[in-house]
């Protein structure tokens, strides 16, 4: 389900001039699930679509140049977590975590936390 909203921003130049932009964001809402030891969640960054006339084939595709942003949503935590499409893989899934791993490597983890609405 994709989502769009207009987004205006506002800038002050020399402290009186006042320029007003607005644009389109679109969203991509996903539904995120908490893995079995509750550590973290996962969503889909990509879709699945089967091939057209005769060709039944599997394509998999990202939601870059589609979307601006994934809104995921997780019944688990009641909390809807906000990433740039630009942010995520391009088509496999995004992992946030909830709790520090079991080795407490630090380096590359998305913390559920930072993506908070």
């Amino acid at each position: 389900m994709y989502n769009s909203f207009y987004v205006e921003a506002e800038e002050r130049h020399f402290g009186f001039f006042v320029h007003k932009e607005s644009h389109l964001v679109r969203i991509q809402c996903k539904t995120a699930r908490i893995s079995k030891d509750h550590a973290s969640l996962a969503f889909n960054t990509s879709t699945v679509s089967m091939g057209g006339a005769g060709n039944w084939k599997k394509k998999k595709s990202g939601y870059r140049g589609r979307a601006d942003w994934f809104a995921a949503y997780s019944p688990d935590t009641g909390k809807v977590y906000m990433v740039s499409v630009w942010d995520a893989p391009a088509a496999s899934e995004m992992r946030l975590r909830l709790l520090p791993s079991k080795n407490n490597q630090e380096k590359n983890v998305k913390w559920a936390q930072g993506y908070e609405l």
